[in-house]
Formats: structure tokens, C-alpha cells, sequence
């Protein structure tokens, strides 16, 4: 179904989760196993399929510690086009972002309004040439989406340090209109809808394409 829809341009999944992870992060545990129930009636996938439009994983540091990234690349990298890690601990990402790209697989970089030019400058250098950025606009998954003038200066200052990477904004986004508000800062190359449509999902189908038709009116194209 995302597949069809011309507002989907690029598809964010992520990497199993397990039971422990669900203590650290509920509201992402929840919305999995909404979606999952409505369906496919089963728990968490504990597969990643491949997907005809560009698509991108979250890699947890939990599912990370259990697996490690060399059975991760090699059961994934076949239908993945990119991995971002969610946490940024600068020794993981670079003993970590090598291997993958080596892989042929993007390591994403994220960066958040938080952080300094300094550091904005440091992460960009671990991305590689005309990639994509991962902006993040909230705290944490799910959360409030950060002021808007600091998620435009944050997105000002990756261009002007990386000119011809794809910034795609994601976190904290959890409607039209705030899909709107991120359509105004002109750096801002694409939005992700996350938590918020796994729980779309959980409500239904009908619900679901409701949710995603509010989405395609936010966007000009």
C-alpha cells in the first residue's frame, strides 16, 4: 500500500526489537505491536523486507549488542539501502559506520538541534559524499517536535557545511500540520512519520488511509 501512495517517496522500518527494549521505550513497543496485530496478526516482525522505493532502518543499540553488525549486514543488507543508528556515542559510530558503508549500505548520519557547529562539522565527516542526513526534531521517538527556529538553524547549518547532502527530517512528527511547519525551512529535503502512523496503522485501514490522505494534503508537489 505505501508502495502506491505518492506522498511515500522513502520507507523508514527498523530492526527487531525485544522485550527488553520495550522497558526503555514503550510508546515504539506499543505502536509495533498495534500495527503488527492489525495487519498481520503477529508480535514484533522479525523480518525486514525489501521494498521497491528507498528505504532506511533504525538500528537500536540493544538489537546491535544482540546481534552484532556482522550478522546484521549480512541478514539485511541485501533489502536495506540505509542504517541509522540511534544512538550518539561518537566511538560506536566509528567503529561502526566503516563496515557499513563498506557493505553497500549508507550509514545515516543524525544530528539534532542541540548540537554545535563543532560537532555538527564532526558527524557530517562520517557521512558519506551526497548522502542523507537524518535530522532529528525531538528528544526522543515520539516526543515534542523542538521549536521550529531551531530545527531551521540546525538544517541552515548542515547545508552550509554539506551543500549537497538530502536532509531528511524525522522525530516528534506526528501530523499535517506538522509536516507543514517543515515544509517552510527550504533545507529540508523529506519528513518521516513514524510512531505516530505505526499507531495509524493500529487503528485500521480505513484509519490508516485517512492518516496518510491528511499527510499528502500537507505536501505540494
Amino acid at each position: 500500500m505505501l508502495e502506491q501512495r505518492k506522498c511515500v517517496t522513502i520507507i523508514e522500518t527498523t530492526f527487531p526489537v525485544n522485550g527488553d527494549f520495550a522497558t526503555a521505550s514503550d510508546i515504539i513497543i506499543q505502536a509495533h505491536y498495534a500495527a503488527n496485530r492489525s495487519i498481520t496478526e503477529m508480535p514484533v516482525s522479525q523480518e525486514i523486507i525489501a521494498t521497491k522505493k528507498p528505504n532506511f532502518a533504525v538500528l537500536y543499540r540493544q538489537t546491535m549488542k544482540e546481534m552484532g553488525i556482522e550478522k546484521i549486514l549480512q541478514q539485511y543488507a541485501t533489502v536495506i539501502d540505509g542504517i541509522v543508528l540511534e544512538w550518539d556515542d561518537e566511538e560506536f559510530i566509528d567503529k561502526y559506520s566503516s563496515s557499513i558503508n563498506q557493505a553497500d549500505v549508507e550509514c545515516i548520519v543524525s544530528i539534532v538541534p542541540s548540537m554545535t557547529t563543532t560537532e555538527i562539522k564532526r558527524s557530517l565527516n562520517k557521512s558519506i559524499m551526497n548522502g542523507m542526513i537524518y535530522l532529528g526534531c525531538a528528544p526522543v521517538t515520539a516526543g515534542k517536535m523542538d521549536d521550529l527556529s531551531h530545527i531551521k538553524k540546525c538544517a541552515q547549518d548542515i547545508k552550509t557545511i554539506a551543500p549537497h547532502v538530502t536532509i531528511t527530517a524525522g522525530m516528534g512528527i506526528k501530523q499535517a500540520s506538522d509536516i507543514r511547519q517543515l515544509a517552510s525551512i527550504q533545507e529540508i529535503n523529506a519528513v518521516v512519520v513514524g510512531t505516530s502512523f505505526l499507531q495509524a496503522i493500529g487503528q485500521g485501514k480505513q484509519y490508516m488511509e485517512e492518516f496518510l490522505d491528511k499527510i499528502e494534503e500537507s505536501l505540494s508537489y
